[in-house]
């Protein structure tokens, strides 16, 4: 193939826009696949490579390819093909897929012009913006530049090599990960079909950060759960507040107990992770009116690490919720006592009953016990609510809000008591490290500390291995190994959507069986404007690990 390398690749992908969650995903897949189309060992093995359709609403493939070596011994190579957005570019967008013209574009904005509305730029953007070992621009380093090593590396791998290579490429990552979610069905059915041995995963995605000396390889992958509240509360007029619970104050109650609380933090293998944030919260009134709000939701952004940890920190999560509804109930009754002795509330309008916390999969319970027509009506919700997240007129997080109310609405239907209901939202995250697996990867590990002291040896730059337990990023590694299926099966029942709108095929994710590892360039600022990658990693560095531990000729 003319002109193949590295960087090559890398700006031919660069310059599609892939914009998650969008059918622009698919443009791209389209040219991927299409470097396996042309290229000669593919044409005379046509079954060694394919685009996989699997069940996704925008049409978005899981792409593979393989070149066999001498065995069958097989490292996967992967890496996910969407791309956050180009708006936050400015009056740059129209250079944010060229990364030959941006660095330029840049320069000339921001170095060689005195405007007055022209913002300072930060010493190390601009040092780089000098720097010829950078390379600037959407999804150079997030992360077309580690796929475009992959696809590389694929096509040039020798039959000769030690082990077999195979190239996986996904979708959505910055979304929901519907592509990670989908690829582990397709690696058992190629495994089985071409009588493969997974050794290994590596994520080709970028180092987080630069660490002075250290060359960062992640053993593992953070977990993330997003914890969803929807509160009920009891219609009045704002005139009349005390007659009515209002949701809004009821939820940030609770929202303040949970947004920034240090005890929802995790800790194992020496990291600790950050503090639970708030994404989301908002009443659900669809219109101004005078009335209390009577429904209200919000959602949180929660790392952790420790596969045990998932339940602990629902169960975290319920008591703060307890805990807001009594500090809720405590003012409305002090409000009730003062409006009382000035005769401004009636005692028959006071509120006796204490808002009920309940998680949704209890909360679903009762209302099969109490409602022989509950599956019917729960049937009618699901298939709406089916269409509007296929058709994209919902997000994923809008169909758990709008399912939580319409079951709420369905519950003690006329109640005056508020209802607290808390559950889990997509997407979710397992947290996963290779340590659970024994200590067969280590020779992965000294394979890259060799390759490390032979550049050293060449460039005279030193750099060591740092070995990382957790990719904090939050990525696709959570779907490509699970060592107890049963405890992230029983875990997913805690979701609020059904396996019919998300899943995780956990028992297909354990049955990979093989280690998994972020290996990557060093980069600086992804998602951000100034996003780049440090090229002598992405075309040099990073593949010569890869091949010396793919035993390439």
């Amino acid at each position: 193939m003319d002109n193949l390398s590295i960087r090559n690749i890398m700006e031919e992908l660069v310059s599609i826009q892939s914009d998650t969650g969008s059918r622009m995903e698919v443009d791209i897949a389209k040219r991927i696949y299409r470097y396996f189309q042309e290229d000669k060992y593919f044409k005379e093995h046509p079954d060694y490579f394919g685009w996989e359709n699997v069940e996704d609403a925008l049409d978005r493939p899981v792409l593979w390819a393989l070149k066999k070596g001498k065995s069958n011994h097989t490292i996967i190579l992967t890496g996910h093909y969407d791309a956050v957005e180009i708006e936050c570019y400015g009056t740059l967008k129209s250079y944010a897929l060229n990364p030959s013209l941006l660095k330029n574009a840049i320069k000339q904005k921001h170095l060689y012009r005195k405007s007055t509305e022209d913002s300072a730029l930060d010493e190390r953007i601009m040092s780089d913006l000098l720097d010829e070992n950078w390379c600037f621009g959407r999804g150079t380093a997030d992360m077309k530049g580690g796929l475009a090593i992959g696809i590389y590396e694929t096509l040039t791998a020798s039959e000769e090599s030690e082990k077999s290579v195979l190239f996986i490429g996904v979708s959505d990552e910055e979304n929901l990960s519907a592509g990670g979610r989908s690829a582990a069905a397709v690696l058992l059915k190629i495994k089985e079909k071409l009588d493969l041995d997974y050794d290994a995963v590596f994520i080709l995605e970028p180092q987080l950060a630069l660490d002075g000396d250290g060359f960062m390889v992640y053993n593992g992958s953070i977990g993330k759960m997003m914890p969803m509240i929807v509160a009920k509360g009891k219609l009045a007029h704002c005139g009349e507040p005390l007659k009515g619970l209002n949701s809004a104050h009821l939820l940030s109650e609770i929202v303040s107990r949970i947004n920034l609380n240090t005890d929802l933090t995790t800790e194992n293998l020496g990291l600790k992770t950050q503090v639970p944030m708030v994404q989301y919260l908002k009443d659900l009134k669809e219109t101004y009116d005078v009335s209390i709000p009577e429904y209200s939701a919000a959602y949180f952004n929660l790392l952790f690490v420790g596969e045990k940890n998932a339940n602990q920190l629902l169960e975290k999560i319920m008591e703060l919720a307890a805990e807001g509804a009594n500090a809720f109930t405590e003012k409305y009754r002090k409000a009730c006592t003062i409006s009382l002795k000035a005769q401004t509330l009636s005692e028959e309008d006071v509120i006796k009953e204490q808002p009920l916390v309940i998680n949704v999969a209890e909360l679903k319970k009762r209302l099969y016990s109490e409602s022989e027509n509950f599956e019917n009506e729960h049937q009618k919700i699901l298939m709406s609510l089916q269409i509007k997240m296929r058709t994209g007129q919902y997000t994923v997080q809008e169909v758990g809000i709008t399912y939580i109310k319409q079951l709420l609405e369905l519950f003690r239907a006329g109640s005056e008591r508020a209802v607290i209901a808390v559950g889990l939202c997509p997407p979710y995250y397992p947290p996963v490290n290779n340590r659970e697996k024994g200590s067969s990867y280590q020779h992965y590990l000294s394979a890259i500390a060799q390759t490390l002291k032979t550049r050293e040896k060449i460039t005279g730059e030193r750099l060591r291995l740092k070995e990382v337990e957790y990719f904090t990023g939050i990525g696709d590694g959570s779907y490509f190994s699970c060592v107890d299926p049963r405890e992230q099966r029983a875990m997913l029942k805690q979701m609020i959507l059904p396996t019919t709108l998300y899943d995780i095929p956990v028992e297909e994710v354990n049955k990979i069986e093989a280690p998994c590892f972020y290996l990557g360039p060093r980069c600086r600022d992804i998602h951000q404007w100034s996003e780049r990658v440090y090229m002598p990693d992405l075309e040099v560095l990073v593949p010569e690990m890869l091949e010396k531990i793919i035993g390439k000729k």
